[in-house]
């Protein structure tokens, strides 16, 4: 069925609302409106409008903002409002596509996860005898060329639908965009990274880089960029390699030089921010470092509040306290009515083999409370005792993953 008439019936819509509302995929207060809109004669009108080719929709929204606390940033697109809703909508009605895909690909889709995915690598262990080229592509989303694009959308969509096709090219090459501040700035958005339809252009962009490896390779998958190919023999991964570069050319897309390498059998790998080695799954270097620099923000933060006398060391220590909990098991409860979005902890916890990772994260965690409740790094390890942590209501990580039943209770 077309993607507009789909997204018009009533039954899709509903189905759209209970997954928005048990999925915690939007924030509470705005479920009223959002189920207003989908469910009325408005939401009908304009997708009729879009069908017919009235492409009322806004500039998108475009900010930018920071990778995980560092200097780089990322641009990040949005519609608001009804508009917003309504691409969700639409995004909710493509699936059911996932028959366009190569089966090796896992990101964005219903019917495969990141979590099968590292299983799979997890207990395979003939994986473990190969040549690994394990790859990552800078700057994904914002690399997708639209003038690349667009005919792999035209083969999708153009003999069976013209009409979402259409939307799609519009979508894709207006090169305008509304900053922060209101103003309209001619600007390509690539791929258009935040806005939900994004995620089908990153699955469907390396199309050929899926069909090309997944029959060849002795091993091959593929989360949006993040790329794993195996080879055999020394001579075959390089000669994969060759193949590799001469698509992402064709394509004009860069690898990230630090995360893009050639392992010899038997060496580890990070795969979705998790290290593999032999079966083993722990979080990798990369990730940690991420963690941490978001620990170390959040304890500068409550050290701010205190020292300004916003709050007193305790005060600031529990409010940090909060925070972390949010950060790793938020959602649980934030979501709609009690929604269980993904999570920091519902993603980890089922996928790690090795809880070491999680008390290296406890430990920093444990030192940026005492920092903030002592007021700085001197001695602060030996003044305050563990029972102090708990008293303002600090549990390990590692507890809640022996524990995870309990993890509503925090939130």
């Amino acid at each position: 069925m077309k993607i507009f008439e789909k997204a018009k019936l009533e039954p899709v819509r509903e189905a759209f609302i209970s997954y928005v509302t048990k999925g915690g995929k939007c924030m509470e207060k705005e479920l009223p409106e959002m189920k207003e809109y989908i469910m009325g004669d408005d939401c009908v009108r304009d997708l009729e409008r879009l069908k017919n080719g009235d492409y009322f929709l806004d500039y998108p929204r475009y900010r930018l903002v920071p990778k995980n606390f560092q200097n780089k940033k990322r641009a990040v697109y949005s519609f608001t409002g009804t508009e917003g809703y309504l691409m969700k909508l639409l995004v909710y009605a493509m699936r059911g596509m996932e028959d366009i895909y190569s089966d090796r690909l896992f990101s964005f889709r219903h019917d495969k996860t990141g979590t099968d995915l590292l299983s799979e690598v997890s207990r395979d262990r003939n994986i473990w005898n190969k040549y690994v080229l394990k790859a990552d592509i800078s700057n994904y989303v914002g690399s997708i060329v639209p003038k690349l694009i667009i005919p792999m959308l035209q083969e999708v969509f153009l003999p069976d639908d013209p009409d979402f096709f259409s939307f799609l090219e519009w979508l894709l090459t207006r090169n305008k965009v509304v900053d922060k501040d209101g103003n309209i700035l001619d600007h390509c958005p690539g791929g258009m990274g935040g806005i939900p339809v994004g995620n089908f252009f990153m699955n469907l962009y390396l199309h050929e880089m899926d069909d090309y490896f997944a029959p060849r390779a002795a091993f091959y998958s593929r989360y949006s960029d993040d790329i794993l190919i195996c080879a055999d023999t020394y001579e075959e991964i390089k000669e994969f390699e060759k193949h590799f570069y001469e698509i992402l050319d064709r394509l004009r897309l860069v690898t990230n030089k630090e995360k893009t390498v050639i392992l010899m059998p038997g060496e580890p790998f990070d795969l979705m921010g998790m290290e593999l080695s032999g079966g083993c799954i722990r979080i990798s270097v990369h990730a940690m470092n991420k963690i941490k620099r978001r620990i170390r923000k959040y304890a500068e933060r409550a050290l701010i509040n205190r020292n300004k006398g916003r709050m007193s060391p305790d005060e600031a220590a529990h409010d940090l306290i909060m925070r972390f909990n949010r950060y790793f098991f938020g959602g649980v409860r934030g979501g709609v009515h009690g929604g269980e979005s993904l999570t920091w902890a519902k993603w980890v916890f089922p996928i790690i083999t090795d809880t070491e990772c999680l008390k290296e994260i406890d430990n920093y965690i444990q030192e940026s409370i005492r920092y903030v409740l002592y007021g700085s790094m001197k001695k602060r390890k030996y003044s305050i005792p563990y029972e102090k942590l708990t008293e303002l209501g600090y549990r390990t990580i590692v507890y809640y993953y022996h524990h995870q039943d309990m993890i509503q209770e925090i939130i």
